[in-house]
């Protein structure tokens, strides 16, 4: 549903491709899924680098294609369908960690850090609803189909921190729930201070 795509009927191809830095994730989900394939690297055409890795398996395509991750999905993606209560938060740190960001600005010695999640209106609107979030789903990007769901809101994203990430073991990008923590952290050293205290800028 995020950083992959399944191919056109026929081959029961699926793609799944990362930032170089992000590597390591795609190791652990090939040594998960036993697979011994090769992870291609390239440059889009915006200039960004990839690791990609390209596999086929029949009962995996069918699964996503059951949930509603189709072909060319980037325009037309839906909610996922009958997916089970306890598989909606980690569904959505998935398509946090492929199409979301967590990140910080320094304003006038002040940290405020923002939490932004991009897709389908539709899916963006059906995790606003799971989230429980009160930000309107916005146009995003030069895509006319673009849109996402943001929070500025410290209590509210560590809320999302807790929601996604407790008692979970779910497959994750470790430097986006770093981000997370220290988002988590400042908000709670705010409170012990009574909200007094400036959120001095730290090192990544």
């Amino acid at each position: 549903f995020a950083d992959g795509c399944v191919r056109r009927p026929g081959r029961y191809g699926i793609v799944f491709g990362l930032h170089p830095k992000d590597e390591k994730a795609i190791h652990r989900f090939m040594q998960q899924l036993g697979l011994k394939n090769s992870i291609q690297h390239r440059v889009t055409k915006d200039g960004h680098p990839l690791s990609i890795l390209y596999f086929d398996n029949k009962q995996i395509y069918a699964d996503l294609i059951k949930h509603g991750c189709v072909p060319a999905k980037t325009l037309t993606l839906l909610p996922p369908k009958k997916l089970p209560k306890s598989k909606i938060y980690p569904f959505i740190l998935g398509l946090f960690d492929g199409d979301g960001s967590i990140y910080k600005h320094d304003n006038h010695g002040y940290l405020n850090y923002y939490f932004e999640l991009a897709g389908t209106k539709a899916m963006m609107a059906w995790c606003k609803t799971k989230l429980n979030l009160y930000t309107r789903v916005s146009k995003h990007g030069k895509n006319k189909e673009g849109y996402r769901v943001c929070c500025s809101s410290l209590a509210e994203i560590v809320r999302i921190h807790d929601l996604l990430y407790t008692n979970s073991d779910t497959f994750r990008l470790k430097r986006k729930e770093d981000f997370f923590k220290e988002a988590k952290a400042v908000y709670e050293r705010k409170l012990l201070n009574n909200n007094r205290v400036k959120t001095k800028k730290t090192k990544n």
